[in-house]
């Protein structure tokens, strides 16, 4: 059997050497980016945290002005009735208009 010229041999070592130097810096940077993405995915997690609770508390306080809202307009109502059936205001022109209300799909 023919043996390989120390050439070849020296090549064959060098290229070994550098796709191994190629595959662990590869890794290396892998692993970087996992470890970046976790704080990244802790980081995102924690603002949908918050940004669900604020969602909440102006869901709530949409809620308490519209309940404040109706109540306001049924005293209105309440009070241009008792004004229109007490005492009508001379040359006070008013309309009572009536929305229906909208249900969304």
């Amino acid at each position: 059997m023919d043996k390989l010229p120390i050439e070849y041999i020296v090549t064959l070592v060098v290229g070994c050497v550098l796709t191994w130097l190629v595959f662990i810096l590869a890794l290396a940077k892998f692993s970087k980016l996992c470890s970046q993405f976790g704080k990244f995915r802790q980081a995102v997690e924690t603002d949908l945290t918050g940004v669900g609770t604020n969602i909440r508390k102006m869901q709530l306080s949409i809620q308490e002005m519209t309940v404040e809202q109706r109540r306001t307009n049924k005293l209105l109502v309440e009070l241009i009735e008792a004004q229109k059936n007490a005492n009508p205001l001379s040359g006070l022109e008013y309309e009572l208009v009536e929305e229906e209300e909208i249900i969304p799909k």
